[in-house]
């Protein structure tokens, strides 16, 4: 049984724009895009934060912790997300929390440049 005719997109589509295809012929938003896949595919990354990011100094020190001795190439990527996060949340934090966050930045950065360069020790002298 073929699919019923829909409303066209409010967005334009590629049967929308060709000179051949009347809005009629345009699929709904929920129908396969014309020629397969749409043209933009979202990773889950894309897709807004992620719960299980740690978000505070301790939870941040624990995954420190545990990554510190693996070869995951996804533990790669995680450490630079932390990196970054730690650099902002020291960035506008004050007094005692700045330094906590200022050493949790620190820390991670051994991390990051210990997975390109491979020795840590090398990181503090670029601290």
């Amino acid at each position: 049984m073929p699919p019923a005719e829909a409303e066209p997109h409010t967005a334009p589509c590629p049967a929308c724009v060709s000179a051949t295809a009347s809005p009629a012929q345009c699929r709904s938003q929920n129908a396969p895009w014309p020629g397969g896949e749409p043209l933009v595919t979202f990773l889950r990354t894309e897709e807004g934060p992620d719960a299980t990011f740690p978000r505070t100094i301790p939870l941040i020190q624990q995954l420190l912790n545990a990554t510190e001795f693996t070869q995951d190439p996804a533990a790669y990527s995680q450490l630079v997300a932390v990196l970054v996060y730690t650099a902002e949340r020291a960035k506008f934090a004050t007094g005692v929390e700045r330094q906590d966050w200022m050493e949790l930045f620190i820390d991670t950065f051994k991390l990051v440049h210990r997975d390109i360069v491979g020795d840590p020790e090398t990181a503090l002298a670029l601290c």
